[in-house]
């Protein structure tokens, strides 16, 4: 169910449906001081501030302008606000990694840790790590079951079936694509007044009496080769309800 498309719309992406979906945090450890004396620390608030600003160069210089990815960095924390005439210690960041192909994944995991190295070299004294985490792979939808499901899904929702490009959201259905053909599909459960919310999922009591049965009613169950499925047949498509 996705509460930003309307509902009766039934989105059926090729190939790629979500986004690799990654994590990163960043320590930088310097030396405390006064502020007024910043000649005699090592300043990782600076520091972090550069990391921030040259993170956002990987992927507006170093991936393809192609191949969809984004990086953004969500928290920056530093210092305490009853101090403030005293530069900290440490500064901490992090945030998000998206990207669509292992490439690109990996120029951005390793541009992190190239920032790093540079801030080390640059400011002296100073330490820098980053713990990047791996998440969810980008959901695969297979061609052929892909196949099944539009034209299924075109018989349940006639001239609502849509293919809109890869959401960056992460999905753990990903694991699953991995291992078996699959196709992930979206269903719209939007409400008028609430097309605009920034929800994806929207909570029970917002889904619409006429988008609930939707899943329910096209239902198909795919079977490998040899399980003897004839293509079009029932038991490949399997029965509404």
């Amino acid at each position: 169910m996705w509460a930003t498309l309307p509902t009766g719309t039934i989105d059926v992406k090729d190939g790629a449906a979500s986004a690799n979906s990654d994590l990163f945090t960043v320590t930088l450890r310097g030396q405390g001081v006064h502020a007024s004396t910043p000649q005699d620390g090592v300043d990782p608030v600076i520091a972090a501030s550069q990391f921030v600003s040259q993170a956002q160069t990987i992927v507006s210089r170093r991936v393809a302008p192609l191949s969809p990815a984004v990086l953004s960095t969500t928290w920056l924390e530093a210092g305490n606000q009853d101090a403030l005439n005293v530069i900290p210690m440490t500064a901490r960041l992090g945030g998000s990694i998206r990207s669509h192909d292992d490439q690109a994944r990996e120029t951005i995991r390793t541009g992190l840790h190239q920032i790093a190295a540079g801030l080390e070299a640059s400011h002296p004294g100073l330490s820098v790590e980053v713990d990047h985490l791996q998440g969810y792979d980008m959901v695969w939808n297979d061609p052929t079951p892909t196949a099944v499901v539009r034209e299924l899904a075109e018989q349940v929702s006639p001239g609502k079936v849509i293919a809109d490009p890869p959401m960056r959201g992460g999905e753990d259905f990903a694991a699953f694509s991995q291992v078996t053909p699959s196709t992930y599909v979206f269903v719209g459960a939007a409400m008028p007044a609430r097309a605009s919310t920034p929800r994806t999922t929207p909570p029970p009591s917002a889904w619409t009496r006429t988008a609930s049965p939707l899943p329910g009613s096209w239902r198909c169950r795919w079977c490998a080769p040899g399980n003897g499925c004839v293509a079009g047949s029932p038991e490949r498509l399997g029965s509404p309800g």
